[in-house]
């Protein structure tokens, strides 16, 4: 404890103005009332919180001094997307170690859909604040953080919180990202873009000529990993979930690279089986070296047929199971998930194909990995990552239910 003479202590009038108005808003009173009431009653607040005194006890003055009100999306427990409450809280200083971020921008994925459903099995239990990763400005900085400085741009990874104004994070887990990138994009880099060179590079063993059969490849997963296999030479094959999203990869990649023949709309035209072997046939070879599904479902056999020999099929997410409304329908689900694919053991050895599952977050302890996987994807200098929709912070419900609908195209992310 530290004991310190002091001769006014105040609360700053912007503080209790930022914690009335939030009470106002809840009463749902309209914008100009809300505001005259917020402005007198934080006035009246000022004045009877400051006050004067000879000396207080002090867990630390300068821990006070340095304290931040932030804003943060939360919910007292997951099971509807529509129970996240933005909420007004003090976030203390930086403790050793760790640096406070004021967030810019936040990248959503579908762990943040999941995790507010109750479907996301690495969740927090009970209050939890959703968001992997973010974008912003270094405010302040611990001691033993010598790296970093108060005004540095950097991005971040977090098992949960970054829907936030503000957060203290370690400086592990941040580091800088190019100049001439926004903090949108480099909001939208570290998790998605971790996965796919996680998944074609570590697990894949992806390499220069091969063929790649990438499911969603008009999303942020799959915008990485065209990126990356068009780095290595790779020949690819994309599935889609509607036409719009045919002529995005044409125009995003070019016919060089990502022919019309080789783009198949999932659930539209011939069986999905047909419509791999039409874009084999093109590639004049018989099956995938590699394939990464986040889709699962009803076309996960027929790619699986279509798996080579000592071919790697990657399993990063299952959008198929993914509950489209404001919470989960448990019928709905427990029929999809008795009708999963399920594959014999004995026979895959016959077969030499392989099946590989993971995610991601599992690995954010593995430092050294994680530090890997960056520098390798950071070698391909792929091109800043392609936002496809931006929401302001205080839209984060909008932005959940269109990433939700299955229609976007590039990332999703929340400004500030």
């Amino acid at each position: 404890m530290l004991r310190r003479s002091v001769g006014e202590c105040r609360v700053p009038v912007e503080a209790a103005a930022v914690f009335v108005l939030s009470h106002v808003k809840a009463w749902h009173a309209p914008p100009q009332l809300g505001l005259l009431v917020a402005t007198s009653l934080a006035r009246q607040a000022h004045a009877a919180l400051s006050f004067s005194a000879s000396s207080m006890d002090f867990a630390d003055a300068e821990f006070s001094k340095s304290s931040v009100v932030r804003q943060v999306w939360r919910s007292q427990n997951p099971g509807k997307i529509s129970d996240l409450r933005l909420v007004t809280e003090e976030l203390h200083p930086p403790p050793h170690g760790e640096i406070r971020v004021v967030i810019k921008a936040i990248g959503l994925n579908f762990a943040d859909v999941a995790t507010c459903l109750g479907l996301y099995s690495a969740a927090p239990k009970g209050v939890y604040t959703p968001g992997l990763e973010f974008a912003g400005i270094v405010d302040a900085v611990g001691e033993g953080v010598d790296a970093l400085s108060v005004g540095d741009r950097v991005l971040g990874l977090t098992r949960f919180g970054a829907y936030s104004s503000h957060i203290n994070i370690p400086s592990k887990y941040v580091r800088s990202f190019p100049e001439n990138w926004s903090f949108s994009e480099a909001a939208s880099f570290p998790v998605q873009g971790l996965t796919m060179v996680y998944a074609l590079r570590e697990l894949g063993n992806v390499q220069r000529g091969q063929t790649v059969l990438v499911h969603s490849a008009a999303g942020g997963c799959g915008t990485f990993a065209l990126g990356i296999c068009k780095s290595l030479k790779v020949h690819v094959v994309a599935t889609v979930g509607s036409d719009d999203k045919v002529k995005h990869l044409l125009e995003y990649w070019g016919e060089d690279f990502l022919p019309p023949e080789r783009i198949i709309v999932r659930g539209v035209g011939a069986p999905f089986k047909q419509q791999l072997e039409a874009s084999l046939a093109s590639l004049r070879v018989e099956g995938f070296d590699c394939i990464l599904d986040a889709v699962l479902g009803d076309y996960f056999l027929p790619a699986y047929d279509k798996l080579s020999r000592g071919g790697r099929y990657i399993v990063y997410g299952a959008s198929s199971m993914m509950p489209h409304g404001n919470r989960p329908n448990w019928l709905t689900l427990a029929w999809k998930y008795f009708r999963r694919p399920i594959l014999d053991p004995l026979k895959m050895m016959g077969e030499n194909k392989n099946i590989m599952a993971f995610n991601l977050i599992w690995m954010f302890d593995k430092i050294e990995k994680m530090e890997q996987l960056f520098q390798e994807l950071e070698s391909y200098k792929l091109p800043p990552p392609f936002i496809g929709h931006r929401y302001p912070f205080m839209q984060a419900l909008d932005a959940l239910r269109k990433f939700q609908s299955g229609t976007t195209k590039g990332k999703v992310v929340l400004e500030l």
